[in-house]
């Protein structure tokens, strides 16, 4: 199975979010409706990315607190719900640009059962890093301009 257009900006649209990037989920909320993608289909996706950016926090709040001798606390589930190929794959891009390693796996296994092809997985996960790097390109602009007044 190939990508759509459509279904490669929702999922950019999901992995942006997930980023925190204002600036690239504004560009990719736009060219998912461009695209032919419905309102509900782009809620979806950013309701999946911030699950994932909310659990990747849970868990590395809980392995933190575990090695200051707190009770840690059970991992979050996966997504809730069927699990398509889309939502598959913002979760892996996600999950990805947030750096929660240990769900790459669970994630990645989501996705094969979900029918997702390696070559698809693959080019969504160069466009997570790809909107990962094009957001911290945006994070730094108040730090260059904070260097050339402090010179």
């Amino acid at each position: 199975m190939t990508l759509t257009h459509k279904e490669k900006e929702i999922v950019a649209a999901g992995i942006s979010a997930a980023t925190g990037c204002k600036s690239c989920t504004h560009f990719h909320l736009g060219a998912a409706r461009e695209a032919g993608a419905t309102d509900a289909e782009i809620r979806q996706a950013i309701d999946d990315a911030l699950t994932v950016r909310r659990q990747a926090a849970d868990v590395i709040e809980a392995y933190a607190l575990a090695r200051l001798g707190e009770e840690p606390r059970a991992e979050s589930p996966m997504l809730p719900g069927e699990v398509t190929h889309i939502r598959s794959l913002v979760a892996l891009g996600s999950a990805f640009v947030v750096n929660w390693v240990s769900s790459l796996e669970r994630y990645l296994e989501c996705a094969e059962r979900a029918g997702v092809s390696r070559p698809d997985v693959l080019e969504i996960i160069a466009l997570a890093i790809a909107i990962r790097e094009r957001a911290e390109a945006f994070a730094r602009r108040p730090i260059r301009a904070f260097e050339k007044e402090a010179a």
